[in-house]
């Protein structure tokens, strides 16, 4: 059974994570899970979206128990098997941030 895996890696100060962002995808491509590092600058909601090309929602998770700080999030699911171009929206309580990541065979 696949599902979207949550890790905490590293702790950044409060004072440096000063911006909601989306660090890196990785691998991009990728063929199979996909490796999302974030920071987060406050402990508000929080939420992590995933399209396909069609705009269709493939994937959502809150991530509000995550906390201040770099994170990583392991996307590992079937509805992100299908190869494409998936769009990868962040969004936080006064800001929003977008990546691209492309699934091949």
């Amino acid at each position: 059974m696949w599902a979207l895996q949550f890790e905490h890696v590293a702790s950044v100060p409060a004072s440096d994570a000063t911006r909601l962002a989306i660090d890196a995808v990785t691998p991009n491509p990728s063929r199979g899970a996909l490796g999302v590092w974030l920071t987060l600058p406050s402990s508000d909601a929080a939420s992590l979206e995933v399209y396909d090309a069609g705009g269709r929602l493939a994937a959502r998770r809150d991530l509000s128990a995550l906390g201040v700080g770099r994170h990583r999030v392991t996307l590992d699911d079937p509805r992100l098997r299908t190869p494409g171009l998936y769009f990868i929206r962040l969004k936080a309580r006064t800001a929003t941030v977008h990546a691209k990541a492309v699934v091949v065979n």
